[in-house]
Formats: C-alpha cells, structure tokens, sequence
C-alpha cells in the first residue's frame, strides 16, 4: 500500500498520538472509535481532519496540521484531545496514552471498519509475504521481544518528542489539568 506525501515549501511539523479508549468501569480496551468518532464527525458527514481510525476499534489517532511551530503542533494536540475527550466522557470512556494496555488481550481487540486497514488485511490474506510479517510482528513471544529491545528507543524518542513540545515552543507551556494532555506533553521522565 502506498501513502502519498506532500512536501511543503518550508519546514513544518506535524504530530499524531495514538489514544487507548478505556472503559470507565472494568478499566479494560472497549471497541469504541467508530462510535465516538462518529459523535465528533463535522456536519457533511466527512471524516475529523483531527481525529481518525486506527487499526483497532480501541484506539483513536489525533493528529495535527501541517504546523509551522512547535506551539501550533501543541494546538492542535489539545484541540484534538480535547474534542476527543469530551465525546469519549459522553459515552463513559477514557482515554489513556500508553504503548500497551495492561491487562487486556489483544485477542479481543476489533479491527476498525477503516478502508485503509481493511485493504492492509486484505493484502495479507492474498500476499505470503505480508501475512508473514504481520504474524511475526504479532506473535505474542516476538512482540515480547520486540517490546523489551524497543524500550529504550521508545523512552528516548517520548522524551525527545516531549521535550521538544515542551521547551522549543515560542511560548511557555501552560499547566494543564487534563492528565491525557499532561501526560503527552510531559512525557517519560
């Protein structure tokens, strides 16, 4: 599957955080993106130019604009989660920010009915190689694996990600009461 990319004519950013939906009850995954993202959906019935599908029914992605700064990029992060939050709240979800969720299984997680994920299983059932590669990336020992070498790389990159938000921005970062928010911002320290 190709994505296209559009350059632009200066530098710019654009940043995505992937959100787990928790029930507020059990604390567990609960496959409910098609459901919230439809009660943010804009009037013409198109799809949130911030918040979108991710392969499973349990995760919703925000994403920013082409930003010209770190403080737009922050903008729209907040925005994003914000709306997010609101329409997630309505429906008794919460929304947490982790690579992993602690207990649930991911034999129970839903695919998104996203055309994008559809075509990538699509290719899987039809092309050896792809199929194998997604099985080795989600066999639970190799993920295991992968999980325990990546950790490093993944605090890293969090912390660059964060501290760049936090202290490159042409304008101080507010404190936020919203732990979601807090919590991408600030980052693993």
């Amino acid at each position: 599957m190709t994505i296209e990319f559009h350059s632009s004519p200066t530098s710019s950013l654009g940043v995505e955080v992937e959100l787990s939906l928790v029930d507020r009850e059990t604390h567990g995954l609960t496959a409910a993106a098609t459901d919230t993202l439809a009660d943010v959906e804009p009037d013409d019935g198109s799809e949130h130019p911030a918040l979108k599908h991710e392969l499973f029914e349990s995760t919703v992605e925000t994403i920013t604009g082409i930003c010209d700064t770190v403080s737009d990029a922050r903008r729209d992060l907040e925005a994003g989660i914000s709306e997010l939050r609101q329409a997630a709240d309505a429906r008794g979800v919460g929304l947490l920010c982790s690579g992993t969720h602690p207990f649930s299984s991911y034999r129970d997680l839903q695919v998104s009915p996203s055309a994008r994920y559809q075509k990538l299983l699509d290719e899987a059932l039809l092309n050896p190689e792809v199929a194998a590669a997604l099985l080795k990336a989600e066999n639970p020992a190799n993920r295991a694996a992968l999980a325990r070498a990546a950790k490093g790389w993944q605090v890293y990159e969090a912390a660059g990600l964060t501290e760049l938000l936090s202290q490159l921005g042409d304008e101080p970062a507010p404190e936020d009461d919203d732990p979601v928010i807090s919590a991408v911002m600030k980052g693993a320290k």
